[in-house]
């Protein structure tokens, strides 16, 4: 599953990444919230990822056997602002040929994997809205996914993904669902999906 931008059928979607420390709006456009970002770079092996698609009152279900067990955490500049990237890998190869693809090329791991705009210590966030228009009734529907990563003494670490749905919303003056309001739509909504991660340090990034 896609824990970054989920659309269903006959969704049309729009989405802002990089919310953290910037305007929360547009789609696809966003600022760095600053900290240290690279203290999170390394290649990670995961222990432990559960997922709970009925509330966030408990980390839910074991799906570890259903992920790619490994995870390469990558500073990059996405939108001319520093942003951290997590993304997956199968094997300690691939996961250095993902990290040194993505620090060439700025990679952004749309699919798959997580995006954090801000470090405050040792947590990193992350925040990507999406908005879309439900053609059968022409009505905005949106999601806002917070992203914590927090990082411990060992240099182990623990990530969530906490999703939270929008009410439905009117488009605005101009006939389009605009994150803005998506992130205002969802605001005193429960929320509705988490998942945890937690991964141990296997090696540095050259």
């Amino acid at each position: 599953m896609n824990h970054l931008i989920r659309a269903g059928l006959g969704l049309a979607c729009v989405v802002a990444v990089g919310c953290v420390g910037g305007d929360g709006g547009g789609g696809g456009g966003g600022a760095g919230g600053g900290g240290n970002l690279s203290q999170f770079e390394g290649i990670y092996t995961i222990t432990s990822y559960t997922e709970n698609t009925t509330g966030c009152d408990a980390p839910g279900e074991s799906i570890l056997d259903e992920q790619d067990p490994m995870l390469a955490n990558v500073a990059i500049s996405f939108f001319f602002q520093p942003v951290l990237t997590t993304h997956t890998c199968v094997d300690l190869d691939d996961c250095r040929a993902v990290a040194a693809d993505a620090e060439a090329n700025n990679v952004v791991p749309f699919f798959g994997g997580f995006i954090f705009e801000s470090a405050s210590g040792t947590v990193a966030n992350g925040k990507t809205i999406t908005a879309g228009t439900d053609f059968e009734t022409d009505q905005c529907q949106g999601s806002v996914v917070e992203h914590t990563l927090t990082l411990a003494e060992d240099g182990s670490f623990t990530l969530e993904s906490r999703t939270t749905e929008s009410a439905t919303f009117a488009p605005d003056s101009e006939g389009f669902c605009n994150t803005e309001d998506a992130e205002a739509a969802a605001n005193g909504q429960p929320c509705t999906e988490v998942v945890t991660i937690q991964a141990t340090f296997t090696e540095a990034l050259p």
